[in-house]
């Protein structure tokens, strides 16, 4: 496992539906999670470059932090 925090940058409204549905679909921006196959995550460092894509967006936006050894537990990861 990663000692860095593995970060995911989340449309606020695309998380909130997916506290109501249960389950969370979008991958990155513009991708679901069927399109991409994955989670788009990065650590800390690489955090600014990610914020920059949203740059164009004024819309709400959240930083979920991953538990990387509960995905492991739970065989996502």
């Amino acid at each position: 496992m990663n000692s860095a925090p593995l970060l995911h940058v989340a449309i606020e409204d695309d998380w909130e539906a997916s506290q109501v549905f249960g389950w969370y679909e979008a991958s990155t921006r513009g991708r679901s999670f069927s399109d991409e196959g994955f989670i788009h995550a990065v650590t800390a460092e690489l955090l600014p470059a990610v914020l920059s894509r949203y740059a164009d967006l004024n819309i709400p936006l959240l930083l979920i932090v991953l538990d990387e050894a509960a995905l492991v537990k739970n065989g996502v990861a």
